[in-house]
C-alpha cells in the first residue's frame, strides 16, 4: 500500500490511522463551486447551500513510493452520513450511486509530489436540504498500472477508513447557534452480520488549543464569518486549478476571524464555559454535560439502556455496551451502551444547549467504538454562538 489521503498534516501514509485519530477532520478534501468558491455545507438556513448543479470535490493524494504513478485514479461519493456509514453505500444518486464519480490523475505522483484530483459533481435538488444541507465526502484512491496495482476499485459497501489508507473522509458540521436549544437527528447502525453491542463516546475538545487550523478554514468560509487584520482576501483560483482551500491561503496571510453583521465587533474565539448538551435515542438518555472544560457525560437511561453515537464506516452511527449508564471522568470522556441489530437505523438526537457570548466557539466530537475501545468512527461538530436576531 503506497497511497494514501492524508488525515492530518504530518501523516507519512506508513500506518494504519492510530487508535483515538480523527480521520473525519482530514484536510484534504474540500468542495469548491464551479468557479472555485468554497461550499460550506451548512446545517443552518442562514447560510443557503449553493450546491445546485456544477460543483467540485478535490483530494490531494500522496505516496509513500518514490517510484512515480500515471494515471492513479480517484473515486468520490456525496454520502448521507446517517445511513450508517460512509462510501458507496450511502452514496448520494447525485454522484452515480455505488459507483461514485472519478477522475485520474495524468501527472505523475509520489512521495515527493503530491498531486490534486478534481472531481466533478453535478449536485440534483434535495441534496442542498438533506440533513439541512450537510453531507459527508467519502473517497477512494487506486492504482492499476505498473510496476503491480495499489489499491481497487470500490462499488458496494462502506468504507474502513482508519484500517485502509486508499480510503478517506471528511465529515465536519458547523451550527451557528442562535437558539437556546439546537438539534441535530443522526442515526446508529451495524454494519455486521449479528447484533452487536458498541459504545458511543463524546467530548469537547481541549479549549486551551484554540480553534484547529482545519476548523478556522471551515468558518471562514462561511458567510458569517470574516477575516481582518491580516493581509486582502486572494483572489479565487478556478477549481480545476485548485492546489489547496482559498481559506488556507487567505489564513496564511494572518488576521483575526471575526462574526458579521454584529453592531460591535465579535471575536470568534474558543468559548470560555464548558459545552452542554443532550444525546438521546429512542432509548431515554439524560442530560450530558460537560465537566472542567474536558469531555461531554453522557449518561445512560435509568432502565440501563441510553445510547447515543458518532458516523463510522465500519458500523455507521453506534451505541456502547449494554448496560449504559455512568461513564468515566477526565480526559477520555464518557459513553453509554446499546445493542444494536443488523440492518436497524436507530434515530440518534443531539441537542446543544445555546448560552453564550456571540463568537464563542465549541468544538465538539462523537464517536462510535466497539466494547473493546476501537474506534469505528465519527463526525466533528463546531458551534459557534450567535444572536438570535442574527442573520449573516
Amino acid at each position: 500500500m503506497t497511497l494514501y489521503v492524508k488525515y492530518k498534516s504530518d501523516d507519512d501514509g506508513k500506518s494504519a490511522i492510530p487508535p483515538g485519530s480523527t480521520p473525519w477532520a482530514s484536510s484534504e478534501i474540500w468542495l469548491t463551486d464551479a468557479n472555485g468558491n468554497t461550499q460550506t455545507s451548512p446545517t443552518d438556513p442562514n447560510t443557503p447551500a449553493a450546491y445546485i448543479g456544477a460543483n467540485y470535490i478535490h483530494v490531494t493524494v500522496n505516496s509513500t513510493n518514490p517510484t512515480p504513478y500515471t494515471g492513479v485514479q480517484v473515486q468520490a461519493w456525496v454520502c448521507d452520513y446517517t445511513a450508517g456509514g460512509v462510501g458507496p453505500a450511502s452514496s448520494r444518486p447525485s454522484t452515480n450511486g455505488t459507483s461514485g464519480v472519478r477522475t485520474q490523475i495524468d501527472d505523475p505522483l509520489s512521495s515527493t509530489q503530491s498531486r490534486v484530483a478534481h472531481l466533478t459533481w453535478n449536485a440534483l435538488s434535495g441534496d442542498e436540504t438533506k440533513n439541512g444541507g450537510h453531507l459527508c465526502i467519502a473517497v477512494n484512491c487506486y492504482y492499476e498500472g505498473q510496476p503491480a496495482p495499489d489499491g481497487a476499485e470500490r462499488l458496494g459497501g462502506f468504507l474502513d477508513v482508519f484500517n485502509d489508507r486508499h480510503y478517506a473522509q471528511r465529515n465536519i458540521a458547523v451550527l451557528p447557534a442562535s437558539q437556546k436549544l439546537k438539534s441535530l437527528v443522526l442515526r446508529l447502525a451495524n454494519a455486521g452480520v449479528e447484533a452487536a453491542d458498541f459504545e458511543a463516546r463524546a467530548w469537547e475538545l481541549d479549549r486551551e488549543g484554540g480553534i484547529g487550523a482545519v476548523e478556522q478554514e471551515l468558518l471562514l468560509a462561511h458567510c458569517f464569518v470574516d477575516l481582518v487584520d491580516g493581509k486582502p482576501k486572494p483572489p479565487v483560483v478556478p477549481a480545476p486549478c485548485q492546489t489547496e482551500p482559498l481559506e488556507r491561503t487567505w489564513l496564511r496571510g494572518g488576521g483575526r476571524l471575526m462574526l458579521t453583521g454584529m453592531p460591535e465587533p465579535a471575536e470568534i474565539r474558543v468559548a470560555g464555559h464548558d459545552a452542554q448538551f443532550t444525546v438521546r435515542t429512542n432509548r431515554h438518555c439524560e442530560d450530558g454535560e460537560s465537566q472542567g472544560g474536558g469531555p461531554v457525560h453522557l449518561r445512560g437511561a435509568e432502565d440501563g439502556n441510553g445510547g447515543d453515537g458518532g458516523p463510522g464506516p465500519g458500523g455507521g452511527w453506534g451505541g456502547g455496551d449494554p448496560g449504559g449508564g455512568w461513564g468515566g471522568h477526565g480526559g477520555d470522556g464518557c459513553g453509554a451502551g446499546l445493542t444494536i441489530r443488523p440492518g436497524e437505523l436507530s434515530p440518534v438526537l443531539v441537542t446543544l444547549e445555546c448560552e453564550g457570548d456571540p463568537g464563542e466557539v465549541h468544538t465538539l466530537d462523537i464517536v462510535q467504538q466497539t466494547d473493546d475501545g476501537t474506534v469505528l468512527g465519527g463526525a466533528r461538530l463546531v458551534a459557534m454562538h450567535v444572536p438570535d436576531w442574527w442573520s449573516c
